[in-house]
């Protein structure tokens, strides 16, 4: 086999090739290449591809070099980062660090997400007492446990929780359900008290029949019956409790007992000696038997509810006013003055709701409701030394200082729910039944939530105290005098920090707690629905901003009560049940489509739980029975469908 030579072999004997070995030798002794290379040319031979020498790289300055530039880019932006953070308000904070929420918009469009954050809120307090205090009627969301007011529980916050579980579509229904199926039994021996057992497990049983057979949509329906449509289950327990609650009626006053026996059925005192109950738990409980009375055509429920009625009526003063605590054995109010409190206010309620929830049959319960309102507005109205806030409560310290209590906050959202009817504001101002007293009526009611914001726009968590001190005016004006109306966006003003408004508020330590109920939020939701002002809304989206901030656990699982307002670190290891059920219900439907259970078809509850307006059924009593005439001078005529009010 031959070999032949490539053609362009080099010449190693060409004066050319001596002249790169001796120019190569030179350019690497005089720049030191070697070292450059890293010693990879050891010698002062030649590299094998002499034509193409390792060229050096060209040095840079440090700060020009790329890890370097990197770097300094990276710390400064870190250093941002953290400068930024320290301005961030105590809401941007939680909501980064919160991974279980993604904030929205801080107004305008965008509600429902705000939607989803609320329910993302119910499912976080709701996941941690499923894996903690499963069955159990209290949950302390610090320690991780709970307790039961029976052995087994009696669905204190799982059944108080069904109708908000519904209304938010949420997957941890069936649970629920499966609970209130297989382990909910009133079969215990064991007392009771009967406002408890009645608002929040009665009334959250008839709650989710109402919406599982009207709204189906909303649950996920398992059918008892072939061929009926909606749920026995929640029917058939709500009868089962309703069965042992009746007997807390048998008193002597026929104002129910404050405790009931499960298994005895026998009412009692709280204890012996005490024989009173608070008026507006014995009120409120009325709503629950009118409703199952209607479903079931039960006549005794029916009666058992109307002569409480007419009894607790029976104490009202000249004024249509009550006192706070009313004696069961004697029917008789511990005091002769009325008052307006978180005791006598779940009263004045009852009689709106009741006339709303029988389709505006009973005249009665308007008229006791028109009259009672005109009074407090005659008699507990103030106004705030700097910026003339309406005030309502009972005045102290020689009538400078008046005492308003959170509750109170619910009163805005009755008023425009009296004048309209739960309709658009709109919508009640073409009936014929308008007038300018109700026009008025909405006025006050702006006015007055303008304050109720004000109160949680006083203290530093953006909650409200149960209670607060306000200084007022000593000689106020008459409403007439364009003081009340509050601007459009007057709300904003009092949303400012360091305004000289807040020295006009003061709160006791005593006082400054916060249970997670908010009274206000209910308001919100009404005037809402009712005026279509989303101011409403913006504050109801300030307002959850702050439970969130300032009220979660420090686990990050769940949200808890405040034992002070003033100092957010001062908890509370307890998350109440209304948070759940009433709470959280109506921050969901303020952000919700107003489709969303039709304010003028429905009626809310003390605890929050929704029924619809029905007719009252043949051969029941329809609150014939007079008003009490303590001094009275005359009553008010109510609407009825004959005289044109607006009908749902």
């Amino acid at each position: 086999m031959s070999f032949t030579y490539p053609k362009n072999v080099p010449s190693f004997d060409d004066d050319q090739r001596n002249y790169e070995n001796v120019y190569w030798s030179r350019f690497q002794k005089g720049t030191g290449l070697s070292n450059a290379a890293g010693g990879l040319f050891e010698s002062q031979t030649l590299p094998l591809y002499k034509d193409k020498p390792y060229q050096p790289s060209r040095k840079r300055p440090f700060w020009l070099r790329k890890r370097v530039f990197v770097g300094a880019s990276l710390g400064l932006l870190l250093l941002l980062w953290i400068l930024l953070s320290r301005q961030r308000t105590n809401e941007d904070r939680v909501w980064t660090s919160w991974g279980t929420f993604k904030k929205p918009a801080s107004s305008g469009a965008g509600w429902t997400k705000k939607m989803d954050a609320v329910k993302a809120a119910f499912e976080l307090s709701w996941d941690g007492y499923e894996r903690y205090a499963w069955g159990e009627d209290e949950y302390y969301a610090e320690a991780r446990n709970g307790k039961s007011v029976a052995p087994g529980g009696l669905g204190y916050v799982i059944v108080d929780s069904l109708d908000t579980l519904m209304l938010m579509n949420s997957s941890r229904l069936p649970r629920a359900r499966e609970w209130v199926a297989e382990s909910l039994s009133f079969s215990k021996d064991v007392e009771v008290h009967s406002f408890n057992a009645t608002s929040q497990v009665l009334g959250g049983l008839l709650s989710a029949h109402y919406l599982s057979t009207e709204i189906p949509e909303l649950t996920a329906i398992l059918e008892d019956d072939s061929g009926e449509t909606g749920e026995d289950l929640y029917i058939e327990k709500a009868t089962d409790l309703a069965d042992r609650l009746f007997g807390a009626f048998d008193s002597p006053s026929k104002i129910p007992y404050p405790k009931i026996h499960l298994d005895t059925r026998i009412g009692s005192v709280l204890e012996k000696g005490m024989s009173t109950t608070m008026i507006g738990h014995a009120s409120s409980m009325q709503l629950e038997f009118r409703y199952i009375a209607s479903l079931l055509g039960e006549k005794l429920f029916w009666d058992a509810a109307d002569y409480n009625a007419q009894n607790l009526n029976a104490q009202a003063d000249s004024q249509a006013l009550v006192s706070g605590l009313v004696n069961v054995v004697t029917g008789a109010s511990e005091t002769s003055r009325g008052e307006l409190s978180a005791l006598t206010i779940p009263y004045y309620e009852s009689l709106l709701k009741q006339y709303l929830q029988t389709s505006r049959q009973e005249p009665t319960y308007w008229n006791l409701w028109v009259e009672a309102l005109s009074t407090i507005r005659h008699s507990f109205v103030a106004l705030s030394r700097s910026l003339h806030l309406i005030v309502l409560g009972e005045a102290i310290a020689d009538e400078s200082v008046v005492a308003m209590e959170e509750a109170t906050c619910r009163i805005p959202g009755l008023i425009a729910l009296g004048a309209t009817g739960g309709h658009t504001l709109v919508e009640a101002k073409k009936s014929k039944s308008w007038s300018p007293k109700k026009d008025d009526d909405i006025t006050f009611a702006k006015g007055l939530m303008k304050t109720c914001w004000a109160l949680y726009k006083a203290s530093p968590s953006g909650l409200a105290a149960t209670r607060s001190l306000i200084e007022v005016i000593s000689n106020p004006p008459p409403e007439k005098s364009g003081m009340y109306p509050p601007g459009q966006d007057d709300w904003k003003t009092i949303s400012k920090s360091n305004v000289e408004w807040k020295a006009d508020i003061s709160l006791s330590q005593e006082q400054a707690h916060n249970d997670q109920d908010s009274s206000f939020v209910e308001s919100l939701f009404y005037l809402w629905r009712i005026t279509g002002n989303e101011m409403y809304r913006e504050m109801g989206w300030e307002l959850f901003s702050s439970y969130i901030n300032h009220t979660s656990t420090v686990h990050k699982d769940g949200f808890v009560s405040l034992s002070s307002v003033l100092d957010p670190s001062k908890q509370k290891d307890h998350m109440n049940s209304l948070w759940l059920s009433r709470t959280l219900k109506f921050f969901y439907l303020l952000f919700a489509p107003v489709d969303l259970l039709p304010l003028e078809k429905v009626v809310f509850t003390t605890s929050g739980h929704v029924f619809p307006r029905f007719k009252v059924p043949r051969n029941f009593r329809t609150a014939s029975w007079k008003q009490s005439d303590k001094g009275r001078t005359g009553t008010v005529t109510g609407p009825t469908e004959e005289s044109g009010e607006m009908q749902s």
